[in-house]
């Protein structure tokens, strides 16, 4: 099992990454990584997101914390469902595999990193009501949104399993050398089940 928490983001390639990680995995991948949802890009849209991670450089003096923990603040590639079925798809056409994608809210910001994102509107409404109250606020609203399905799903975390199995796909087979071929007793299939014209049709 491959576990990873927040970290392929400070990638180059974050796809590559966990196309690597599949590949070592017997059984399963388990990530946490930043959610994209449509209300994350709103977010974004409205600058209280920023797209690059610059207050993890900031809290690093400037040093690390950024792409590849150097002091180049990092783009925050975000996933969803989808996005991972692609790119699985892709990396491991032969097989069928399971996700189990579960996003949600989670606010775990700290007075001095709140303090850090002057990039975004936060450190203005921090300013006015003070850091410690937006935080027990944000701790609040956290509660209340990952209660109700509708609102969990546009959260700004991803936690996502990825199942492999052996299954192959139920167009390819194994031939008695053990290396996966073309079924074509599929494709016959598939040519008889579509309906064919007639006098009648």
């Amino acid at each position: 099992m491959v576990f990873f928490h927040e970290v392929i983001h400070h990638c180059r390639s974050p796809h590559r990454a966990l196309c690597e990680m599949l590949r070592v995995s017997r059984r399963h991948v388990l990530m946490m990584e930043p959610n994209d949802s449509t209300f994350m890009r709103l977010l974004r849209r409205m600058r209280f997101s920023f797209p690059y991670e610059i207050f993890a450089v900031v809290n690093n003096d400037y040093v690390c914390g950024g792409v590849r923990n150097s002091q180049i603040p990092n783009f925050i590639l975000r996933w969803n469902a989808w996005e991972v079925h692609q790119l699985t798809s892709a990396f491991l056409p032969e097989y069928t595999l399971r996700i189990h994608a579960d996003p949600y809210w989670d606010f775990n910001a700290s007075e001095e990193n709140l303090a850090s994102r002057k990039q975004t509107r936060i450190g203005l409404i921090t300013g006015m009501v003070g850091a410690t109250n937006f935080l027990r606020a944000l701790r609040a609203l956290q509660r209340v949104l990952n209660f109700v399905p509708v609102l969990r799903r546009q959260g700004n975390k991803f936690f996502c399993c990825i199942q492999k199995s052996t299954d192959l796909k139920p167009w390819l087979m194994l031939d008695s050398d053990g290396g996966v071929i073309f079924n074509r007793n599929f494709q016959r299939r598939q040519v008889d089940a579509e309906p064919r014209s007639g006098a009648n049709d």
